[in-house]
């Protein structure tokens, strides 16, 4: 049949003119997208259901309705503008489920009725929406005029007549079903004939399903999800020869690549390999626990043999960073085989130029097309929380690789729904490899319980502790420890002018040396920045640096380009100049820096070592010649301890590393036991007390370090029921155990990321918007791509997140005259109706606030109007 003669549509067209895209077509599409991926499948009659699935899922796009008021085919008979329903929905009416059954008791004779439900559950909520729960669970006025409507039976004709030959034979599953009408009709419930796979409201329905294969129920849901997004996508690019997996480099070319990066540094060997095939690791579940500057990251792109891998970190500066080293390796003249993902993919991609090759990439990306893929953990852990189309993300980890970096850095809520994660991917078929400097034992202990071999009872992952295999890290010392102890008035904490000449002073020795700064806060960070610049702004030849999240997306680019570059890894022999950064944690484990000297507040000792991490790097496997004097100064203030508080770090990750530098275990388990007693533990007199018994200068080993984490995680530390941090791990293992379901993927993110700040523009900076906005407008008159364009545009230039507690967020939600869009509606602006329609919906969770913003210092306290300042 002609294209032209194809009565149903699935989509219009993609120009907005002209005929649409067939139904018959884009099922065509799909079916091609499931075909290049049936290996992944592994299972032949799986990959039936899938494919009867995709032929099924998307019959009720006849309806009346969708044809002509959704896609715009209005030629199109019956015609109906009244009755609307969600069309995956309306499918389930246009299947013969007692031919569906017969077919699929063929492969599942024991299960016909279980697998009936999980192919009817796929067709019915591939396209699931918040308000299908009125349509499901009650009566819905539209869907009775339907049902009771004559237009049934032409329905069904159009689609046998469109679907004849794509069905091979088994167009007799279209059929509509008048008796679930009629039930319907009655007062029956859709939910009782196809149970929703989302939401704990339908989850004593589930149970039974879940336990027959849970895994195969979300792989057939997950597959056609896969497929049919992509099939979409490719649709509307007009380029159906995109592949929905892009092949990888192969695992030779992977090897020979790598010697030859190494033989450039003059690297004797490369362990990663020798221990991936002499351990026979590349097909197994691994956390490898090795030294910061080890190699860790090019072990993972070994042990991911070219295969599909997603690549994760917690932070977006330091996925930035492992994409650039990551696309040096994977990708060539001939193939892009590297994806990004984070919530500033698309402004970060775009700021390199090539704005239609870069956005393909990143659309590429969103499909997950790539091979090698690197991304912030909050794009796919959160979906262990399983919101609506998760199935889509867990497919796809079937067949994948996963490596996770950097666990440690992630809060303890965070890192139970990341330990939920890997027992699910694990028993959908997936592998990962979880790389780190320091493993909490409490993860270690919950992953040995959970990872287990199938019908085994066994741990099912290799851990490698390379700190052990290589003697070497027990006789590598980098650096020596000091303390200082600074007087502090209650809640204000400022360096001493002792503190700040010294940092100076440091900076100038040896002909000039690379001093890095770290703290908390950005409030105290801003003010130390300050003052040493109030210090040496008469000195030539001198730079200083301040570095921390409150800063516009584009600024804080500029500023990590120029720090990275100035903090080069390794530092150059002949380097003589004096150099500060100021900075918050955004350095712990974002930018690959070498510094000489550290000062940093205290701070939970696992976020220590990252600091020091970033001192000496240049030593790989050996220590530096003399360690004579300090190398890493640690700031302790009298009144409060650490500018963070309560708010920044846990408060028993703080206490217990102050115990562990002073090597007491009993003292130690003790104060753990009392501590709650006193809960002005954060004195002079704790301060007193450490600097009686301190070591004044402590040499710490690689391995010392990796202990020190270790004890800073043992259980029994937390044994108190007023022990907040270990508790909140396990309560979320718990309720996720119990089967808790988000109901939206924004809940679910929310939950993950436990978000503590807002996204503001600087009251003085609207002029200048206004500006900007004009300009945005008259060089983009085409509308594709344009919220994207408007990030980069816009959005990186002029707004920033500030902190702001997310009790106090009820304060200020219906507060419609401090938001952006609030005044993009009502001052005197020159937008058109559809621009302003456009902007609204942009900058609907963006707040004007009362500031002075300083582009190169950032904010330190802001105000709404009628509230108190808000202090940074």
């Amino acid at each position: 049949m002609a294209e032209t003669n194809y009565k149903i549509w699935a989509k219009s067209s993609s120009k907005g003119e002209g005929r649409g895209i067939s139904l018959s077509q884009h099922i065509k599409d799909i079916l091609y997208n499931l075909d290049k991926i049936k290996t992944y499948i592994k299972d032949d009659k799986l990959y039936e259901l899938v494919k009867m699935s995709v032929l099924l899922h998307d019959l009720g796009k006849a309806l009346p309705y969708f044809q002509i008021r959704s896609v715009g085919n209005r030629s199109y008979k019956p015609f109906e503008v009244t009755a609307n329903i969600p069309h995956s929905i309306f499918s389930l009416f246009l299947i013969n489920k007692k031919k569906l059954k017969e077919l699929i008791k063929n492969s599942f004779q024991q299960r016909a009725d279980e697998y009936t439900q999980f192919v009817l559950s796929a067709v019915a909520y591939h396209h699931w929406r918040n308000n299908f729960e009125e349509v499901i669970r009650y009566s819905n006025s539209d869907l009775d005029k339907l049902l009771n409507s004559d237009f049934t039976e032409e329905i069904e004709k159009n689609l046998t007549e469109d679907l004849q030959n794509i069905f091979n034979g088994k167009i007799n599953l279209i059929e509509f079903d008048k008796i679930m009408a009629k039930e319907i009709l009655n007062g029956a419930q859709i939910q009782n004939y196809v149970v929703p796979p989302y939401n704990l409201y339908w989850l004593p329905m589930r149970v039974s399903f879940e336990e027959v294969n849970l895994a195969d129920w979300v792989k057939i849901a997950g597959f056609l999800m896969r497929c049919d997004h992509f099939a979409s996508f490719c649709e509307s690019e007009n380029n159906l020869e995109q592949p929905i997996e892009i092949a990888g480099l192969k695992y030779s070319s992977i090897k020979e690549k790598l010697r030859e990066k190494f033989e450039k540094k003059d690297a004797k060997e490369i362990w990663q390999v020798d221990l991936i095939e002499r351990e026979k690791l590349s097909d197994k579940n691994v956390i490898l626990i090795a030294p910061t500057g080890s190699g860790k990251t090019e072990f993972s792109y070994i042990w991911s043999k070219g295969e599909k891998t997603f690549y994760t970190l917690p932070l977006r500066s330091a996925v930035n960073q492992i994409f650039k080293r990551s696309k040096e390796l994977f990708d060539d003249d001939k193939e892009e085989r590297t994806g990004l993902l984070h919530s500033d993919a698309d402004v970060y991609l775009l700021g390199d130029g090539n704005e239609t090759e870069n956005l393909e990439s990143y659309s590429l990306a969103r499909q997950l097309s790539y091979p090698f893929m690197v991304s912030t953990g909050d794009q796919f852990f959160p979906y262990a929380l399983r919101p609506p189309s998760y199935e889509r993300i867990y497919a796809t980890f079937s067949y994948s690789r996963l490596v996770i970096d950097e666990v440690q850095a992630y809060d303890p809520k965070a890192a139970a729904i990341i330990v939920k994660y890997l027992q699910d991917i694990h028993k959908m078929g997936g592998k990962f490899l979880l790389i780190t400097a320091t493993l909490p034992s409490f993860i270690k202990k919950e992953l040995e319980y959970r990872i287990k071999k199938e019908n085994k009872g066994t741990v099912d992952f290799e851990l490698i502790d390379y700190y052990a295999q290589n003697k070497v890290y027990s006789s590598i010392k980098k650096h020596k420890l000091a303390f200082i102890r600074e007087k502090n008035k209650e809640k204000e904490f400022r360096f001493s002018n002792k503190v700040i000449k010294e940092i100076v002073d440091k900076s100038k020795e040896n002909a000039g040396q690379r001093v890095l700064v770290v703290v908390n806060t950005v409030k105290l960070a801003i003010d130390t920045f300050n003052r040493i610049h109030k210090l040496i702004k008469k000195e030539k030849d001198f730079y200083i640096e301040l570095l921390h999240s409150r800063l516009t997306f584009e600024k804080r680019q500029e500023k990590e380009k120029r720090v990275e570059k100035e903090f080069s890894n390794p530092k150059p022999e002949n380097e003589k100049k004096s150099k500060i950064v100021v900075a918050t944690q955004v350095v712990e484990a974002s930018l690959d820096l070498d510094a000489d000297i550290l000062f940093t507040e205290l701070a939970p000792i696992d976020s220590l070592i990252q600091r020091m991490g970033r001192v000496l790097r240049r030593y790989k496997n050996e220590s530096p010649k003399s360690l004579d004097s300090p190398n890493v100064f640690i700031t302790m203030f009298e009144n409060g301890i650490e500018s963070g508080g309560y708010n920044v770090y846990s408060d028993d990750l703080v206490g217990i590393t102050m115990k562990l530098f002073l090597s007491d275990t009993i003292e130690l388990e003790k104060w753990c036991k009392d501590r709650y007693k006193k809960k002005d533990w954060r004195s002079e007199k704790t301060i007193k007390e450490f600097f009686r018994k301190v070591d004044s200068s402590l040499v710490i080993s690689e391995n010392s370090k990796r202990d020190l984490v270790e004890q800073l995680y043992n259980p029994k530390l937390f044994g108190s029921s007023n022990s907040s941090y270990l508790s909140t791990f396990y309560k979320t293992l718990d309720i996720l155990d119990a089967g808790f379901m988000a109901e939206r993927k924004e809940e679910a993110h929310r939950i993950f990321r436990e978000i503590s700040s807002i996204t503001v523009i600087p009251q003085s900076k609207l002029n200048d918007l206004k500006v900007a906005l004009a300009e945005f407008f008259t060089k983009h008159l085409e509308k594709k791509n344009l919220y994207i364009k408007f990030k980069k545009d816009i959005l990186n230039k002029f707004i920033l997140n500030v902190n702001f507690p997310r009790w106090k967020f009820d304060e200020i939600r219906f507060r419609e005259d401090i938001r952006l869009s609030y005044w993009i509606e009502f001052d005197d602006n020159s937008f058109s109706s559809y621009q302003t329609n456009m902007l609204k919906k942009w900058c609907k969770n963006i707040f004007i606030v009362e500031t002075e913003y300083d582009p190169e210092k950032g904010v330190t306290d802001y105000n709404f109007p009628g509230y108190e300042s808000m202090i940074i």
